[in-house]
């Protein structure tokens, strides 16, 4: 029994020293800062303040909002031109005021220009080959240009829009006398005005 006593008292020896061990751990352990909670659960942080003079005022908003609308203009503006100039001319067999399947696809493209910019309004200019009396060719060039019109119509861009001119042979494309030359020559062009 003495040995068991002995035993006892080493064991509460070395249970008091173990306490005292954790006992001095808890200590070095920095306590919690505690962090406010709003009802929501949720942790409270202050906003950082706002210097009012860096906000931009009302005046310089509206300003840069015209700028922008400026800008934006400007480059429909551009693409419109570069539109305007890529109107395709259409050209015709000798005699002939009748569309090709060429020309059909020539003025399909002007007619989808011709939607998408309600505003514009054209003049469809008939032109001749040098062959031909003056009078024929002015003729000719006005049903050339006329055929022109009637192609637009009947795509659904409104007559109103469009004017017709002849110029017959008087203002060629290409100088010469050659068939290449008078190819070039026979055509209609379409403007915007």
């Amino acid at each position: 029994m003495k040995h068991q006593g002995k035993l006892v008292l080493i064991i509460m020896i070395i249970a008091a020293f173990s306490f005292a061990g954790c006992a001095s751990k808890q200590q070095e352990t920095p306590p919690i800062e505690e962090i406010p909670i709003d009802t929501t659960g949720f942790q409270q942080i202050e906003p950082e303040p706002i210097e009012l003079d860096t906000l931009p005022s009302v005046e310089e908003l509206e300003q840069r909002r015209l700028e922008e609308l400026r800008l934006v203009e400007q480059q429909q503006q551009q693409e419109e031109n570069r539109n305007r100039q890529s109107l395709k001319v259409v050209y015709f067999e000798y005699d002939q005021s009748s569309l090709s399947a060429e020309t059909r696809e020539a003025l399909r493209f002007n007619a989808e220009m011709l939607r998408r910019y309600p505003g514009w309004k054209v003049m469809v200019e008939g032109h001749c080959d040098e062959r031909g009396s003056t009078e024929y060719n002015l003729a000719l060039g006005e049903r050339r240009a006329a055929s022109a019109k009637q192609y637009y119509i009947d795509y659904g861009i409104d007559a109103s829009r469009i004017r017709l001119l002849s110029y017959g042979e008087e203002r060629p494309a290409v100088t010469g006398s050659s068939e290449a030359a008078w190819a070039k020559n026979r055509r209609a062009v379409t403007v915007t005005r």
